[in-house]
């Protein structure tokens, strides 16, 4: 016999509606019995956080946000629904360690409720939500602050919380089984567009949509066929995965069983792309490096030197200037690879510490290296990378004046631990490009 829950009951100053609480738990048919016990436990945590005097979350809709992800991250974990699961999985994977930024030690405990993770989810579901602190250092006084006070809250209920069967039906549905596709086409909207892991990252995504000129406003129908298509195009999530990839970790019986190259993850990152004996390299790429002695990185201060490289070296037609769009930049960066070959970057020449750079700039690098890694459009990721792996951004943090805690060495080793993660979360489909 199915039990069908009645209407979740609202009380007099709630931040949080029964709608806003139900558009953030997975597509059932049938509702959750339990709805109304996390719903309540939602509602007390957004009150409690935006009256803690903590100006992170004074504004009601964080404080809102924040509670609704904090309770559904509670309500994974209690009943393994496998979001959770997913993501640490897939991070240990490939980074040796569950979680970005946070060390664990004996007493996490993988799946469960933990301090650490509570951490993390603060840090990113502020982060993500709010352009106003979109730079905030994970390491912020601010952040722990945050995620002790829920993590205690989160913790008084844990062990008494009832099993949500709507978590737990996302494991019955079977990517292979035809019977299931329409029910497998409402997990994928659902997770992409409202779970409380994935929906953050996308954030600047649909604010990239919605900005489009070329979009009316008030063409409902257009902006939606928009999302679609970037539902199926565009990854999402902290770890930038396809929607197929996060299905397939979510629905698949163990995802510790995780390809090498799964989500595009560079398991051999500071190996040159390997060209077989009989495949001929890019000819910029053997351009570049015979003009620069084997180098596969140059850079230029000006467009002048710039466009006498494309002429003499790259072998452009004389008197011309070729990208021209580009006279007014500078601090040029150009980057060759034997398959893929060139990629040019402009204005960011000063954030590279190359021994071999004579455009480094440390302090403009202590400004605006990071945003290499956080800023979308403003590098090439494949260059950003290049330099990370090779420890060339080493003046990378986040803005000081988004963190009350971490001293600048600290703030250095935190970037350069991460970057990877950093540059996933942030630029999402820039890096999976």
């Amino acid at each position: 016999m199915t039990i069908i829950p009645p209407p979740l009951q609202s009380k007099a100053g709630n931040l949080i509606t029964p709608e806003q609480f139900e558009m953030r738990q997975p597509p059932s048919d049938n509702g959750d019995i339990t709805a109304q016990f996390y719903y309540d436990i939602c509602n007390i945590l957004a009150t409690k956080l935006q009256k803690s005097g903590i100006s992170l979350v004074s504004d009601t809709a964080l404080a809102s946000r924040l509670a609704l992800a904090l309770t559904c991250y509670l309500q994974d974990v209690v009943a393994d629904g496998g979001l959770w699961r997913s993501f640490i999985n897939v991070h240990k994977e490939w980074y040796g360690r569950w979680l970005p930024f946070y060390p664990t030690n004996e007493e996490y405990i993988e799946h469960e409720l933990n301090n650490e993770d509570v951490r993390f989810l603060v840090w990113y579901t502020l982060a993500m939500s709010s352009e106003q602190v979109r730079m905030l250092d994970p390491l912020s006084r601010d952040v722990k602050r945050i995620a002790d006070f829920c993590y205690g809250m989160l913790d008084i209920v844990y062990d008494d919380a009832p099993v949500s069967e709507v978590w737990r039906d996302m494991h019955h549905l079977d990517l292979k089984d035809i019977e299931d596709r329409e029910k497998i086409m409402d997990l994928s909207n659902w997770l992409f567009m409202y779970s409380y892991l994935l929906s953050p990252a996308y954030a600047l995504t649909m604010t990239e949509i919605l900005s489009d000129p070329t979009l009316k406003k008030d063409d409902f129908t257009q902006i939606q066929a928009r999302i679609e298509e970037s539902m199926s195009e565009d990854p999402t999530g902290p770890l930038a995965l396809y929607l197929p990839e996060w299905l397939e970790l979510l629905l698949q019986e163990d995802t510790r069983d995780i390809p090498a190259s799964f989500g595009g993850h560079d398991t051999h990152p500071l190996t040159v792309q390997e060209v077989a004996d009989d495949e001929e390299k890019h000819t910029h790429y053997q351009k570049l490096t015979a003009a620069t002695g084997g180098s596969e990185i140059a850079y230029f201060a000006d467009y002048e030197s710039l466009n006498h490289l494309f002429i003499e070296h790259m072998g452009w037609a004389k008197d011309q200037e070729h990208l021209s769009q580009l006279k007014d930049a500078h601090n040029f960066v150009l980057l060759v690879n034997p398959k893929k070959g060139m990629l040019l970057a402009q204005n960011v020449a000063g954030n590279i510490a190359d021994p071999a750079n004579p455009l480094y700039d440390h302090y403009h690098a202590t400004r605006h290296a990071i945003d290499m890694l956080t800023v979308r459009g403003y590098s090439p990721c494949d260059l950003t990378l290049y330099c990370c792996r090779r420890g060339w951004l080493k003046d990378a943090r986040f803005p000081a004046g988004m963190t009350a805690a971490t001293d600048p060495v600290e703030a250095h080793a935190l970037v350069a631990d991460n970057f990877d993660f950093i540059a996933r979360c942030y630029l999402q489909k820039y890096y999976r490009d």
